[in-house]
């Protein structure tokens, strides 16, 4: 008898448990972490070309509030690269080889790191990354680097997210 009592009270027990649970759910979306809200933001190559050997900031702008004016990360914010497009400008399949370096570049002249990239045809190619390229901070900008052996110049075309934070749910878990 005891022990139909004690399978009752776990039956009992485990329906008013999840009949709790839900109940606590809620129909609303996933929201990132900490109220977090991505602005797009893309960056481009002033006058449009990166010839051999040259290297440029790169001019970041966003629609509405330009916040990134001065292409310069502003202050409460992180820009999270996630894609890189790079598009040679003249040369063929296998002729257009372009190599250049990607830097988060602060200050006047210092440089945090680099990433360097390769392609290997005349045609466009782009990038994208699942976890951010570069986490850039406050006060931080992008520099790219021609390499000085490149036979063509290139257009160089970088999006991602200002943020208020970089704690985020993954798109994966966000739902659609």
């Amino acid at each position: 008898m005891k022990k139909h009592m004690f399978k009752l009270f776990l039956l009992v027990a485990t329906i008013a448990v999840l009949a709790f649970g839900i109940t606590q759910l809620k129909p609303e979306k996933v929201q990132a972490a900490l109220g977090n809200q991505g602005i797009p933001v893309r960056c481009y190559a002033p006058l449009s070309s990166i010839s051999p050997g040259i290297t440029k900031f790169m001019t970041c702008v966003n629609s509405g509030t330009n916040l990134m004016g001065s292409s310069r990360v502003p202050s409460g914010y992180y820009f999270l690269v996630t894609d890189v497009f790079v598009t040679p400008l003249s040369g063929g399949p296998g002729t257009a080889n372009v190599t250049f370096y990607l830097f988060d570049a602060y200050g006047t002249s210092s440089r945090a790191s680099s990433y360097t990239f390769r392609s290997t045809d005349g045609a466009s190619y782009g990038q994208h990354f699942t976890v951010p390229l570069y986490v850039l901070p406050y006060d931080h900008r992008l520099e790219v680097q021609a390499f000085n052996a490149n036979n063509v110049a290139f257009d160089i075309r970088i999006t991602g997210l200002l943020v208020t934070n970089f704690t985020y749910v993954p798109s994966i878990i966000s739902g659609p």
